[in-house]
């Protein structure tokens, strides 16, 4: 880019409009396509001898060797409409016929491809404004295969516009696809052509999507399936064991109690979150106490399981069952089981959050001091008053942390907590 072309571009934002219009008719002299950009600001100018001029730089640009440039500017294109000074929708609609008028060539395509979601969106909507035209419909099926899932999602909506063959194709291709949300739309489209795609839909009976697995469920139900049985069947061949277990935890029934007690130390997170729901279903006792093994677990989605779990059945035993793990807990653990309190809030929490504030890690420290705050916001609506051996306990930690070098701020707060422990 040369000095000249970055000041005629400085230029164009003047504010003068004699010096705007002169930069615009300069771009034009110089041929600097990179100023693209620039010019199509300049159609949304509150000067209208600015905006004539800026309509026929655009225009001298509509050149197929430039294409590239404009598909580069879709944002800048889409930008137009929001202009309120001035209605560019003619401006725009003339820009759209430019591009879409193009050859979809190979190289256009690979041009289209690398763009961003947003903008192969953008294009591809507009197409599909043409699809009445029977060379417009070819070009929308280049994108069938498309990155992104709204266009998948769109190439199902206008599924009708394609042969019956086509159609088939699609459907069996988005069957497969890696979008829960394209699948879920692929079986809707399937029952224009049932049973085609049953065995299809069996398969699928234990894909990793609960939205895919209810569907299937409610397409097969007039077959007669005994879905419990197909599930525990694909457990015991290990097939499709992730989906399987989640789709029969859907289902638990108290003869499955046993295989998913097994499983529920699996290796793999999904088993374990299938399993562990699954016995919450039908016993949540042993739910329970599964879930206190599984405080500590790697994966996030079985500790807020877990997490979720312990929260609906705290009792005393529980209680002191927590505290006992947060007493020996890690940072880590110690961060999830002050959530846990957070979650049950009551009196029981303030202990723990009291010895948060005050524990050796700063960051245990921030989170006790918030969960400290919310739970006092939440205190209007206890309704009861603090349990004794609650009261003594708290009072007790207020005497040891009461020598802490706290801010001004940090021991009012404190002492009205306090208060409503008298």
């Amino acid at each position: 880019m040369s000095t000249y072309s970055q000041l005629l571009r400085i230029a164009s934002v003047n504010k003068s409009g004699f010096v705007r219009e002169k930069a615009v008719r300069e771009i034009i002299k110089t041929r600097d396509i990179e100023s693209l950009k620039f010019i199509l600001f300049r159609l949304g100018d509150w000067v209208e001898p600015v905006r004539h001029t800026a309509t026929g730089a655009l225009r001298s640009f509509m050149k197929p060797e430039y294409i590239s440039d404009f598909l580069n500017e879709i944002s800048t294109i889409e930008w137009l409409l929001i202009v309120e000074r001035v209605d560019l929708r003619v401006i725009q609609r003339e820009i759209i016929e430019f591009m879409l008028s193009q050859e979809f060539s190979e190289d256009f395509f690979n041009q289209i491809n690398i763009l961003n979601n947003r903008a192969r969106y953008w294009i591809f909507r507009n197409l599909l404004q043409k699809n009445h035209d029977p060379v417009y419909a070819t070009y929308i099926y280049r994108f069938i295969q498309d990155k992104n899932f709204l266009i998948r999602l769109e190439i199902l909506k206008q599924l009708a516009s394609f042969d019956e063959s086509v159609q088939r194709q699609i459907i069996k291709n988005y069957l497969q696809d890696q979008s829960p949300a394209v699948r879920v739309s692929a079986l809707y489209a399937s029952k224009k052509f049932a049973p085609e795609f049953d065995d299809t839909i069996v398969t699928m009976l234990s894909d990793n999507s609960i939205s895919v697995r209810d569907l299937c469920r409610r397409l097969l139900q007039s077959k007669g399936f005994d879905f419990a049985g197909v599930y525990r069947d694909r457990i015991s061949k290990m097939e499709y064991l992730e989906g399987s277990f989640m789709g029969l935890s859907e289902m638990a029934r108290e003869t499955d109690l046993e295989l998913f007690e097994q499983h529920i130390y699996s290796n793999k997170a999904k088993i374990v979150v299938a399993s562990l729901a699954a016995i919450n279903k039908i016993d949540q006792q042993k739910a329970a106490s599964y879930s206190f093994d599984l405080l500590a677990h790697s994966n996030n989605k079985v500790r807020n399981l877990a997490i979720e779990i312990v929260s609906k059945n705290f009792d005393r035993s529980a209680l002191q069952r927590v505290r006992e793990i947060y007493a020996n807990g890690e940072k880590e653990l110690k961060e999830l089981l002050l959530r846990l309190f957070d979650k049950v809030g009551s009196w029981v929490a303030v202990y723990n959050f009291l010895l948060a504030v005050t524990d050796k890690n700063e960051d245990i420290q921030k989170l006790g001091w918030r969960c400290l705050e919310k739970w006092k916001a939440k205190t209007v609506r206890l309704f009861t008053s603090p349990p004794r051996e609650e009261v003594e306990r708290v009072n007790q930690q207020f005497k040891e942390i009461e020598q802490r070098n706290f801010g001004y701020h940090q021991k009012w707060f404190l002492q009205e907590i306090q208060s409503y422990f008298k």
